[in-house]
């Protein structure tokens, strides 16, 4: 997440990260995920 918010800063819409291709949707569904992750955790 933090590869695209750096990626976004700099005007970009996409970025390589750890040798793949991560757009606006990769980064959304990654969002999600760590909400939902949070929720059960209860953190």
């Amino acid at each position: 997440i933090a590869a695209m918010e750096e990626a976004k800063a700099n005007g970009l819409g996409a970025t390589i990260f750890k040798g793949r291709l991560v757009d606006i949707a990769s980064i959304k569904q990654a969002e999600v995920i760590v909400r939902q992750s949070e929720m059960i955790s209860g953190a």
